[in-house]
């Protein structure tokens, strides 16, 4: 078996509070090498530098948290590579790839990029009033996560390409890679040991608890998760409110809060729009609640819903949060964006519409507030789909079958006469450059 050294983020089954996309993530990644018998040793962000005691994923998992950012944390995170000496290295996501891609190491380096870092960024630059703060920044620490791992997977195919564009960009598509795997597509999955038994508390309980009519013709539309900077809060709540007109019997639920992104003002957007909406006695805003409480939600409502931005995050990024739906046996909603919604689409797992298209959204909902058999169709369906085709063990394959013997890409081997050759050829690119550059001021005469 192996030994793999995971940068990752805290487990949802050990989390004491809310959960973010992040984690559920890990949990994918982590849960098909721990069942193929690896020894994981995961390190997650945490309030101190500590060993997390017994939990109940078995003694083949070592459990750290470290307090990132903190002067000695880059000490003692080689401290823990040195002793576990892994012959891999898993990091989720950006921070971590930074992270991983710093370590004095000769592991090879599996990135998880389960998102479009630079595209992301350019949303959140807009929060921040069309500056380019922290650009350049990332788009050098990206650079450098390219230039460095071996390996990298992607939240879908289209960021996949994405990948393989930014991964030309900065040379790694050579002669030593013509044949090599380098980007792996590996879709937001579900843990099939888990599904819609996970709460047994009664329905009617669970609505009274948090506000809801308990009658059963009440229709509960939930959402789940951060609003980030590409949630279209304007075509969610003119959606809402038209079908609560129609619809007097429609109750709009939420656990979730504004997304950590800096000066994200999509949350309170939302929120100064209720508070002016007839209906804001129909809104039940829970923000974050407990990771271990997320069941009862799904359980209580109707229908889960999401709705994008047209941007490219939104074209190249995933949506966790639908595959937890209907893997515990809720109906879906969504705008159709990202990759994930055109498998809903095309699958009838859900229901979808267009990009900022409200009156469409508002039809979806009211077509599934009258028909209890459509929306059990739509949920009984997509659960069978998710089982089937997004299990962890189905979706990590590519990841598995690196992790019993993970590999260095073969431009890193590469001999070292080929690093002279290098050199060569970028002394030729900028002497070509140089004429071109005279050629082009002879021509403006």
């Amino acid at each position: 078996m192996t030994r793999i050294m995971v940068l990752g983020y805290e487990l949802p089954l050990l989390a004491q509070g809310a959960v973010a996309a992040r984690s559920y993530r890990t949990w994918q990644l982590v849960q098909p090498l721990l069942d193929d018998g690896h020894e994981l040793l995961l390190c997650v962000p945490g309030d101190h530098n500590s060993e997390r005691g017994e939990h109940p994923l078995g003694e083949k998992l070592l459990y750290r948290r470290l307090r990132y950012g903190r002067p000695g944390w880059v000490r003692q995170l080689s401290r823990w590579h040195d002793a576990f000496h892994p012959q891999g290295i898993l990091a989720v996501m950006y921070g971590n790839a930074v992270r991983a891609t710093r370590l004095d190491t000769d592991a090879p380096i599996w990135v998880d990029l389960y998102g479009d870092r630079l595209v992301e960024e350019q949303l959140c630059l807009l929060s921040w009033g069309e500056s380019s703060r922290g650009w350049y920044r990332q788009v050098r620490e990206m650079g450098h996560i390219l230039r460095m791992a071996d390996v990298f997977s992607t939240c879908g195919q289209p960021q996949r390409f994405s990948t393989i564009g930014q991964l030309a960009r900065v040379g790694r598509l050579n002669a030593y890679t013509v044949r090599y795997e380098f980007v792996h597509s590996i879709v937001p999955g579900v843990c099939v040991h888990e599904g819609p038994q996970a709460s047994l508390a009664d329905r009617k309980g669970l609505r009274q608890r948090v506000g809801l009519p308990t009658d059963s013709n009440a229709y509960v539309v939930l959402w789940c998760g951060g609003y980030n900077v590409w949630a279209d809060v304007e075509t969610l709540f003119h959606g809402l409110e038209w079908a609560m007109k129609e619809r007097p019997n429609l109750h709009f639920l939420s656990i979730g809060d504004a997304a950590n992104v800096p000066n994200n003002k999509t949350y309170d957007r939302f929120l100064n729009m209720i508070e002016q909406s007839a209906y804001r006695e129909r809104f039940r805003m829970m923000g974050w609640v407990p990771a271990s409480q997320v069941p009862d939600y799904y359980h209580l409502s109707d229908v889960g819903i999401n709705v994008d931005l047209n941007c490219y995050e939104t074209e190249l990024g995933t949506r966790t949060r639908i595959v937890e739906m209907i893997c515990h046996g809720l109906p879906v909603i969504t705008t159709l964006g990202c990759e994930l919604s055109g498998t809903i689409e095309e699958h009838r797992l859900g229901m979808a519409f267009p990009i900022g298209d409200a009156s469409a959204f508002r039809d979806c909902l009211v077509a599934m507030s009258q028909s209890a058999d459509l929306r059990r169709e739509f949920a009984e369906r997509a659960r069978d789909y998710a089982r089937g085709h997004l299990a962890f063990g189905v979706t990590t394959a590519p990841l598995r079958a690196w992790g019993r013997s993970p590999w260095h890409a073969p431009d890193k081997l590469m001999p070292k006469d080929s690093l002279v050759q290098k050199a060569v050829s970028i002394a030729r690119f900028l002497a070509r450059s140089m004429l071109w550059r005279f050629w082009g001021l002879e021509r403006s005469d």
